[in-house]
């Protein structure tokens, strides 16, 4: 958007008014009017118009329901967002039946703040796009993009057994990105004879279509399709941003996922990626070095506006023994970590020869894992432990749909 979004705050405590406030103007946006529930939200609403509406809703929660509900109808194309201290999954559907479009859940964080106004911002561009005829819909596949701010981290093991994995688990078509632009070296892990790289790809990505993207991957014999680097690194000058997010958006109509290795140093191509991405899974180790470089990855992710539920850290235990824990590394990048890949012998000797233990040892501790980290990125893992307003928000914020 070309201004500062533009939101009302309405809420019946003065001190949460002046905490939206504060809150919203440090994360850059303008605060239209700040109102109470009923008639005084209507008319600030009709005086202001407001880009996004915020609403406060606390336990008992019919005068804020209604309010919502009034809104809503007021200003048709005006997202309305509630938060709140309550996080019962009852109290989430009410709002939602009323006509919010997200629901957070106090103390709030000026990113995940600043993430759901612009997630639904867009989605409303993307209704008015539609609804006026001027855009093309197509369902999109899930993108992972792998990262991680070392080398040696095992990232590109990381997501060539997650792509093999992804196909066992689902059964669905998988593609490979090997858009390391250093040192890319998916083939020879894979012992595949590289095709056209993909920086020749990215390169005529404006003359293809998803159908013909799809048949210039190289087949792996677990069914992925392969999509090599080039030769040469050099070959990465010159590719721009746009193509790249033109290929990957070319990717997710073609394929149901699509992983990408992309380099240990965060260039214009890895910001990409991300952006483009659904998840990103930034992979360190257990030594001193590699946790202190992702602590700074992880502020770069910031810096790009990465939503911090699209980041998913992985620990990869590279050593039989390690003098650090997983706990302590936890602490010092102050994050959980979503999953830990075991230690095993067999897999630099199986890297060096092309082979893959998920694909040659599936019941392995190893393979397992990655079985185990599939089903949850394809959502077949059932049930997890994230609570019914972080399930809700989910569903309300997903769009798998890309308007161009």
């Amino acid at each position: 958007m070309a201004k500062q979004p533009s939101v009302l705050i309405v809420d019946e405590n003065a001190d949460s008014r002046v905490e939206l406030r504060k809150l919203l103007q440090r994360a850059g946006f303008t605060v239209s009017g700040e109102a109470r529930y009923g008639v005084s939200a209507s008319s600030a609403a009709g005086e202001t118009l407001p880009d996004a509406v915020l609403v406060g809703i606390e336990d008992p929660p019919n005068r804020a329901l209604e309010t919502i509900e009034g809104l809503a109808r007021l200003l048709l194309e005006t997202p309305v967002i509630a938060y709140s201290t309550m996080d019962g999954a009852a109290d989430v559907r009410r709002a939602v039946r009323a006509g919010v479009r997200d629901y957070l859940v106090r103390p709030l964080a000026g990113d995940d703040l600043r993430a759901a106004i612009f997630a639904a911002l867009e989605q409303e561009e993307q209704r008015q796009l539609r609804r006026a005829g001027h855009a093309t819909v197509a369902v999109r596949g899930t993108v992972v993009a792998v990262s991680g701010a070392k080398g040696g981290v095992g990232k590109s093991v990381v997501a060539i057994n997650l792509a093999l994995a992804l196909r066992q688990v689902t059964g669905r078509t998988v593609a490979l990105v090997d858009a390391d632009t250093h040192f890319g070296d998916v083939a020879t892990m894979l012992n595949l004879a590289p095709a056209q790289p993909v920086t020749t790809l990215i390169g005529t990505v404006a003359r293809m279509d998803r159908a013909g993207i799809a048949a210039l991957g190289v087949a792996h014999a677990s069914g992925v399709q392969v999509y090599t680097g080039p030769a040469d690194p050099d070959e990465w000058r010159g590719v721009t941003p746009d193509r790249v997010e033109r290929f990957i958006d070319l990717l997710s109509e073609a394929y149901d996922f699509v992983v990408i290795d992309t380099p240990d140093v965060f260039d214009p191509v890895v910001e990409q990626c991300v952006r483009s991405a659904t998840m990103t899974l930034l992979v360190t180790s257990m030594d001193l070095s590699s946790v202190s470089d992702t602590k700074v990855a992880l502020r770069i992710l910031q810096r790009w506006d990465c939503p911090t539920d699209k980041v998913r850290l992985v620990l990869n235990l590279t050593r039989a023994r390690d003098d650090l824990r997983p706990a302590d590394v936890q602490q010092a990048l102050d994050r959980s970590i979503a999953w830990t890949v075991p230690y095993d012998r067999r897999v630099p000797s199986a890297a060096q020869v092309g082979d893959s233990l998920v694909f040659s040892r599936p019941k392995s501790a190893f393979a397992g894992t990655f079985r185990d980290l599939a089903a949850a990125v394809s959502g077949m893992a059932g049930p997890g432990g994230r609570g019914p307003v972080a399930s809700v928000r989910r569903l309300l914020r997903w769009a798998p749909v890309r308007v161009g």
